[in-house]
């Protein structure tokens, strides 16, 4: 039977006799079928993992700005005491330790975001 090029194989294109050409392509079928299933499982947890990673950076940027509200307290207490400047250069380190790990967790999440959308083409490209 004529396949037509327009669409991909399937499996009532041909007629199976165990050990025939076509036999042979049938599994072949059944066994990318069950690829494309096993794959499109994976890309579902990524998904979920990506939605469970923009939780834990929407998490961490909240603890980040209750940290510079302490941050703030904290320098506005510092004022007129005698070690002003040593506290103070302690807590801008502070502040740009925190300010770099969100932008390294906001990143890594954009990272993996990429990676997913590129996952989900090549699956439909398939």
């Amino acid at each position: 039977m004529p396949l037509d090029k327009d669409r991909p194989p399937d499996k009532s294109d041909f007629h199976e006799q165990p050990g025939s050409f076509e036999w042979y392509v049938v599994q072949k079928l059944d066994q990318l079928g069950h690829g494309m299933d096993r794959l499109q499982n994976d890309v579902g947890q990524l998904q979920n993992d990506v939605g469970q990673l923009q939780n834990d950076v929407g998490q961490l940027q909240n603890d980040v700005r209750r940290l510079e509200n302490t941050v703030g307290r904290l320098e506005n207490a510092v004022n007129g005491t005698e070690n002003q400047d040593g506290i103070l250069t302690r807590l801008s380190v502070i502040e740009q330790t925190m300010a770099t790990k969100t932008w390294v967790l906001a990143l890594a999440l954009v990272g993996l975001i990429n990676f997913t959308g590129m996952v989900v083409a090549m699956i439909k490209i398939w």
